[in-house]
């Protein structure tokens, strides 16, 4: 199933009604569970982790979504963008649910996904790439007396759920050191399987950075352009707001993309995949983009050094030099580009195998409501 089909499938799951009370558990004998998550304002559908949950849902849960899920909160398109009035509206939005009637009644389980205070008539387990410190320090940049409200609304509020997921090592040792009990905190990635390459000519290098500061495009820029200085066949695709005007003739830019293109069509033409970025608690596009054979070259920003592993390079933040040797080890040496090819998928294989997943997210399921 193609990306653009799962999120028209999610779309008309939007649609489906809650069940009363009066409704047996599942007549085929699966979990409720309703899930709640972000909108993208790009695509006006699930982000990407809620899919990936969705598409690769273990067999015995079913999957409810609320009607109003196009009023829930929507990420910002560029924190780089976000003024501190877009930050207020946001937490005024958010605040204004935890007045509203609990909802979910009738359905076993309730998972959240990032921010929300909506309040739940069932067990809830939240879903989160970072902790609430993280998440305030490294994207809103929010210090002083507002971060600590912020931190504390965020902490009385996920204090309700029974379990919290998150992807990597740090950032469920973020949660801990907000104060949350570790023995709730269950580090469980996203699911993928890995998926065929496609085969091309010469060397194709990818960023996605639609929120361009944070991630790093002008540290990218500048070290393909020295990296690839001679190279004929080397290309860099930028998916993401830049002017094409005064580019190298082997950079392509492209704005607007839609999510089938990028996973169908450019993702498995790609060699290398870049993310040198500022801030970062984790990085989809890297992931799915091993999951086809491409190298990485990341930051050591966030969660980003755990992703990647042994199966590329890991450079410190604000190092385009680093970034530059990585980018030339890579384009120069095919053998290196092949060897590390294979283990990038070997890694997607080994920690993101979808059934192997889906079994710890039942499990975290089956722990939240074992405390009835």
């Amino acid at each position: 199933m193609t990306f653009a089909e799962l999120r028209s499938e999610a779309e008309q799951e939007l649609t489906r009604d809650e069940p009363s009370s009066s409704d047996d558990r599942g007549l085929d004998g699966r979990l409720r569970v309703l899930l709640v998550a972000e909108v993208d304002p790009r695509i006006r559908g699930l982000r990407r982790g809620p899919q990936l949950r969705v598409k690769y849902a273990p067999a015995t849960v079913k999957y409810y979504f609320p009607n109003n899920i196009t009023k829930l909160y929507m990420v910002p398109p560029s924190y780089e963008a976000l003024s501190p009035l877009d930050s207020l509206r946001a937490l005024v939005r958010q605040a204004a649910r935890l007045l509203r009637e609990p909802i979910g009644k009738g359905l076993d389980l309730a998972h959240t996904f990032f921010l929300d205070f909506t309040r739940f008539a069932i067990p809830c387990v939240h879903e989160a790439d970072q902790s609430p410190g993280q998440y305030l320090e490294g994207y809103l940049k929010v210090d002083g007396a507002a971060r600590k409200l912020l931190s504390e609304l965020i902490k009385v509020k996920l204090s309700t759920c029974r379990a919290v997921i998150t992807w990597t090592s740090w950032a469920a040792k973020g949660f801990i050191a907000d104060g949350f009990d570790r023995s709730r905190v269950y580090v469980v990635p996203p699911p993928l399987k890995a998926m065929a390459a496609r085969g091309h000519r010469g060397v194709n290098v990818l960023i996605v950075a639609r929120d361009p500061y944070r991630k790093g495009l002008d540290i990218a820029l500048e070290a393909f352009v020295k990296a690839s200085r001679g190279v004929e066949d080397a290309r860099l695709t930028v998916i993401g707001p830049l002017k094409s005007l005064g580019l190298p003739r082997n950079v392509r830019v492209l704005a607007h993309v839609e999510d089938g293109v990028l996973h169908d069509m450019i993702m498995p033409a790609t060699d290398i995949v870049l993310a040198p970025s500022r801030s970062d608690a984790y990085n989809l596009t890297v992931l799915e983009a091993m999951a086809h054979g491409a190298v990485p070259v990341v930051s050591s920003a966030g969660g980003l050094p755990e992703l990647v592993s042994d199966g590329g390079f890991v450079t410190e933040i604000d190092d385009v030099s680093s970034v530059t040797k990585s980018l030339e080890a890579l384009i120069f040496d095919d053998k290196l580009r092949d060897k590390l090819s294979r283990r990038a998928v070997e890694i997607v294989k080994e920690r993101h195998n979808p059934e192997v997943i889906s079994y710890r997210l039942l499990e975290v399921y089956r722990r939240a409501l074992e405390e009835d």
